[in-house]
């Protein structure tokens, strides 16, 4: 089977050469880029915390930030942004 990877790099090729071990034709093409805009994180005590890609959670992992109350939930969708 031939299969367009849209991810962003790495994660294109990773997903690539999952796919060619599996025998499939893996065409890349990424059409986005992770990228930190460095944005403020505003200083405030939250409820909660909702990751839908495990890319944000990294991003604040290396900003080393964590909520004035560390012990509020986080919801992700996924096990990969569960693990981040």
């Amino acid at each position: 089977m031939k299969v367009l990877i849209t991810r962003a790099e790495p994660a294109a090729t990773q997903t690539a050469h999952k796919l060619r071990k599996l025998g499939h034709e893996a065409i890349l093409l990424p059409l986005f880029e992770v990228v930190d805009l460095e944005s403020p994180i505003p200083k405030d005590e939250y409820n909660g915390l909702i990751f839908t890609s495990r890319n944000s959670a990294e991003i604040l992992q290396t900003r080393e930030w964590k909520p004035d109350n560390a012990d509020i939930p986080a919801f992700c969708v996924g096990e990969k942004t569960q693990k981040s």
